[in-house]
């Protein structure tokens, strides 16, 4: 995870959601987030608030980091989240 990379932390459940895509640079973290939130149903559109940047707000990792904020990665493909889950085990277990 970069820690200078930008997140969206949205205002629905109170989660920071970042984008893990590993060793791949992605230009627009943003866009690809947003896009995810839109399809779990988490940003919605609607004619009474037709402004979606009123639902969530946009913070570097590192500052999400120190404001305490539940961190939840989004994936940018399955080859990602497998390399992740195995890290994450590794990290574990004594050697």
């Amino acid at each position: 995870m970069n820690r200078n990379s930008l997140g969206v932390f949205c205002k629905k459940d109170k989660q920071f959601y970042y984008l893990e895509s590993g060793e791949n640079h992605v230009a627009n973290t943003v866009g690809r987030i947003t896009k995810t939130l839109f399809a779990r149903g988490l940003l919605v559109l609607d004619h009474e608030k037709p402004y979606t940047h009123t639902q969530y707000e946009v913070f570097k990792v590192s500052e999400a980091e120190t404001k305490g904020f539940k961190m939840v990665p989004i994936f940018i493909n399955d080859h990602v989240r497998s390399t992740f889950e195995e890290k994450k085990e590794e990290t574990g277990k004594w050697k």
